[in-house]
């Protein structure tokens, strides 16, 4: 039997793992270049940026994200694009880890093909209480967020409303006027109201490549030129407890367009579409025309 002194010089599993590196609070001024700045320096050293309330952040250039960075915003924070900046707000790396709560991320406009023109993320994302509205992909897709292949958005208690995405099927743009998803992405608590898109998906577009969970929440009034005003899935999509009520189509799936993929649905309601409520008839458990 070991003595208790040889049990105490045995490095316990705790002991071996490194400590993860507590995140710096920095105060961020009403300004952005001074936001440009922090956010450079988050993604050395990890921090929670704290940014003023009542102010809106008018950046000059994307803010990049590619290390573990926090942004804590307060009533009526805001991150907008300054006079003649064209180009997405927040851009989230495959190394990025990015935490957004109370910020509201508003009226970008992406320069042509441009996609995610509020947030691209190709890393780790988390929205709580957030909002995205305003934001256009001239040209592009995922006018509010864009999702990537591989990455992994959680958005809660969230309002993605009036993002807009144009372009044509042909170019393989116009698609998702409020969330394009290539990933991993679930929505709880949230609502995504009176987004539009030139193609599909007017408020989301799971993509071949996405599983998308959405959880107690409510798509209504978005629009699409093409099929699927609320949702167009060509991925994994799941709806529980969620109302898809009110959006149009131009040509069909007014509520929900099943493209390909699978799709289920557990105690929600599509309901009060037009053209219809999911298109092709038949491709969604539990929903009628």
């Amino acid at each position: 039997m070991l003595s208790g002194a040889a049990l105490a010089a045995m490095p316990s599993t705790a002991q071996a793992q490194p400590a993860a590196e507590p995140h710096r609070v920095v105060t961020v001024p009403c300004s952005g270049s001074a936001l440009g700045t922090a956010v450079k320096a988050a993604n050395v050293i990890p921090a929670t940026l704290r940014l003023a309330p009542k102010c809106s952040y008018r950046i000059t250039a994307t803010l990049t994200v590619s290390g573990d960075v926090a942004l804590l915003g307060g009533p009526g924070t805001a991150i907008t694009p300054a006079t003649a900046f064209t180009g997405r707000l927040l851009d989230v790396t495959s190394t990025g880890k990015l935490s957004v709560r109370g910020i509201s991320i508003l009226s970008g406009t992406g320069n042509s093909g441009d996609e995610g023109i509020g947030i691209r993320n190709a890393g780790n994302l988390v929205l709580n209480f957030v909002t995205i509205s305003g934001n256009t992909a001239n040209n592009g897709s995922g006018a509010g967020l864009s999702n990537l292949q591989n990455a992994t958005a959680s958005i809660a208690h969230t309002l993605i409303v009036g993002n807009n995405a144009t372009g044509s099927s042909a170019a393989s743009t116009g698609r998702g006027g409020g969330i394009i998803n290539g990933g991993n992405l679930t929505i709880t608590d949230s609502r995504l109201f009176a987004n539009t898109v030139e193609d599909g998906g007017g408020a989301i577009d799971t993509l071949p490549t996405g599983t998308t969970h959405i959880v107690q929440s409510t798509l209504d009034h978005n629009v699409a030129a093409g099929s699927g005003g609320g949702v167009f899935n060509s991925g994994t999509t799941s709806l529980d407890h969620t109302l898809i009520v009110r959006n149009h189509a131009d040509v069909s799936g007014g509520g929900i367009f099943q493209n390909s993929g699978t799709i289920t649905v557990n105690q929600s309601i599509t309901n009060d579409n037009t053209p219809d409520n999911c298109a092709p008839p038949n491709s969604v458990p539990g929903c009628t025309g």
